[in-house]
């Protein structure tokens, strides 16, 4: 194994559906997304096995720059992440994770998000139709072996105002499972028998703020309502809970109370997670020069937690 080995070229997959019925897909949602596909083939999308290539050959390939881009400012970035959760796999080839991002469909309207992750941001900007998308099918998926999957992350759109992930659920058993959600969903009690059959399910809430801030930053949704399916949540004896922090220029102040709040619930240094925005996004750091050293002195409070390093050289290289 060469020092830029990374195990998701080999064993992960990053599936994205598009309104189109088309799919891109990646090693990773950090990578460099593939030209759009109708039926996914793990082992042999050219994509894929370019940057496979590429990392046999001992390669950095520019499809993952993210990645060695946080490397370089001291970051733990998700491929030195998963080197050490894939150290017994020894299969040269195989699928292990599934990355999946459902359809676009979304109820929330938020101000780090866009059309083409949130149908409500789409219906209010005419960019499509929700009329379209819900005549997506769903064969996708039927190439991919899921029998061996033993880690899946669900993203959206809202996953869980589909059926997408019951029907991947449907195919695999004894799997760590994880979601990304809005909060604004509890699910039904055919989708908890599916959790139970699992390894584990942990449940990520999306939570940039709390009380009236919250409802600003996640438009359309309600922070009394999400609070309590937060808590709802926290109260199933086989889900785990945590909150995934997304931070940016117009949030930064709000991370405190927040952590605060999920203090009381969660143990904030392990199942608190903080990202940034993507650079370019109006409200990512470059956006804010002026506020660099403020915003670093704020985020000084947080130097023990695991993610700050990575935030705050953000800021720095902004």
């Amino acid at each position: 194994m060469n020092d830029n080995y990374c195990p998701l070229a080999f064993h992960g997959i990053y599936v994205e559906r598009l309104p189109n019925n088309k799919n891109v897909v990646a090693p990773c949602g950090l990578a460099e997304k593939s030209a759009p596909v109708d039926i996914i083939d793990f082992k042999n999308n050219p994509h894929l096995v370019k940057i496979r290539k590429e990392f046999e050959q001992g390669n950095k390939p520019k499809h993952c720059e993210q990645c060695w881009r946080l490397e370089e400012h001291g970051g733990e970035s998700r491929r030195l992440v998963y080197r050490d959760m894939y150290q017994d796999v020894v299969d040269p080839i195989g699928l292990v994770t599934l990355d999946y991002h459902t359809l676009p469909i979304c109820n929330a309207k938020c101000v780090i998000c866009g059309p083409k992750y949130s149908s409500t941001w789409a219906t209010e900007t005419g960019a499509w139709e929700i009329k379209d998308i819900v005549k997506n099918n769903n064969d996708h998926l039927k190439d991919i072996d899921l029998s061996g999957i033993k880690h899946v992350y669900f993203n959206g759109g809202e996953p869980l105002l589909t059926d997408e992930h019951v029907n991947i659920l449907k195919q695999i058993k004894g799997a760590d499972i994880i979601y990304n959600t809005n909060g604004s969903c509890f699910p039904d009690e055919d989708v908890l028998d599916l959790w139970r059959q699992q390894q584990s399910v942990t449940v990520f809430f999306s939570i940039d703020a709390i009380g009236e801030n919250f409802n600003s930053i996640r438009e359309k949704l309600d922070w009394e309502q999400v609070s309590k399916n937060i808590l709802k949540f926290n109260a199933s004896e086989f889900v785990k809970i945590g909150c995934s922090y997304t931070i940016g220029g117009h949030n930064v102040y709000d991370l405190e109370p927040t952590i605060e709040w999920f203090s009381k619930i969660i143990d904030v240094k392990e199942n608190f997670h903080v990202h940034y925005v993507s650079p370019g996004h109006e409200l990512y750091f470059n956006h804010f020069k002026h506020q660099k050293e403020l915003f670093l002195t704020e985020l000084e409070k947080f130097k023990d937690y695991h993610w700050y390093d990575s935030i705050s050289n953000a800021v720095r290289i902004s």
